[in-house]
């Protein structure tokens, strides 16, 4: 399970809890000043697209609309038939997210890259290398995303 779909899984088991949708989710952000479309809610909770790539400042704004820490939103949860949440036993390695931040945003200065949407790719893949220790990949799938950009 990659970080980005442990992700868009919390957001909708959130929405089901809260009984909301992607557009009434795209409000509430709206409303605490933060800017996501209904669209974008639309396509990151579909069931039947890829997991999108989230960046810190809209993983932020959504866990300000459900009223939890953006920390609460990486680790799987699940939630019960009394409507209680429950984090699940397997979880995120911290550290190791938090390596792979710190690698990408240093990388993406060092080469000159100043773009969310580039962070917010090259962090799940660092995180996936990082976990199964393949330098090799990761150095292969960070030139090839840095190219795009």
């Amino acid at each position: 399970m990659t970080p980005n779909s442990i992700v868009k899984d919390n957001i909708c088991n959130l929405m089901e809890l809260n009984g909301l949708n992607p557009s009434s989710i795209a409000k509430l952000v709206e409303n605490l000043g933060f800017k996501i479309t209904r669209s974008y809610m639309s396509k990151l909770t579909d069931p039947n697209k890829e997991a999108l790539n989230l960046s810190l400042d809209k993983l932020e704004a959504i866990a300000k609309a459900f009223d939890i820490e953006p920390a609460d939103l990486l680790n799987p949860i699940s939630i019960e038939k009394d409507g209680t949440i429950k984090k699940a036993e397997v979880s995120l390695n911290i550290k190791i997210l938090e390596d792979a931040i710190l690698q990408v945003k240093g990388t993406a200065k060092e080469v000159g890259i100043d773009s969310v949407e580039f962070e917010s790719r090259a962090i799940p893949l660092v995180y996936e290398a990082l976990l199964s220790e393949d330098t090799d990949r990761l150095n292969l799938e960070l030139i090839k995303l840095a190219r795009k950009y």
